[in-house]
C-alpha cells in the first residue's frame, strides 16, 4: 500500500491554527454573555455559540497546507510553480525551516518559511525513498538537535 504525500507545516501555520482557536473562544465567550444579558429573541446568540464553536474546532483539527507528491517521477512541493523530475535531482537537504533540492547541475531549489519536525522530516525522508524508484539520492536531514 502506497504512503500518503507528507504535509509540509508552514511557520504562518502555527500562527493561523492560534488565530483560530483564539477567535473561536472569543466569538463563544461573547455569545454566552449575551445570552445570559438580554432576556429578548437569543437566536443570534445561539447562532453565536455555533460558529463560535466551529471556528474552534477548525483550529484545532486544522492540518497543514502544504503537500509534497511525487507521481510519474515528478516531484512537486505546494509553494514551487513547476514540478521536478526527480531523476535530475541529486540530493535533498531537510531542515527545520526549509528544504533545498539540488539537481545533477548543481543548481539549487529552495523551499523556505516551512515549520520541519524531526518526525515530519523522516516521514519526508521514507516517502522519497519510496517513491523515488530506487533513484540514486542522497537526503540529507539537519539542524533537529538545536533549538
Amino acid at each position: 500500500m502506497a504512503k500518503a504525500p507528507p504535509l509540509l507545516a508552514t511557520k504562518r501555520y502555527g500562527h493561523i491554527k492560534t488565530s483560530s482557536i483564539t477567535l473561536g473562544l472569543i466569538i463563544f465567550i461573547l455569545s454566552i454573555v449575551a445570552i445570559i444579558w438580554t432576556i429578548l429573541d437569543n437566536q443570534y446568540e445561539i447562532f453565536g455559540i455555533i460558529i463560535g464553536l466551529l471556528v474552534f474546532l477548525n483550529g484545532l483539527f486544522d492540518l497543514p497546507k502544504g503537500v509534497m507528491k511525487i507521481e510519474n517521477n515528478f516531484l512537486s512541493v505546494s509553494v514551487l510553480k513547476n514540478k521536478i523530475d526527480i531523476r535530475q535531482i541529486k540530493g535533498i537537504k531537510i531542515y527545520k525551516e526549509r528544504l533545498i533540492l539540488t539537481n545533477i547541475d548543481n543548481k539549487t531549489e529552495r523551499v523556505d518559511n516551512l515549520a520541519i519536525s524531526q518526525e515530519s522530516a523522516q516521514l519526508i525522508e521514507s516517502y522519497i525513498s519510496e517513491k523515488g524508484n530506487n533513484i540514486d539520492l542522497t537526503i540529507v536531514l539537519t539542524n533537529f538537535d538545536k533549538e
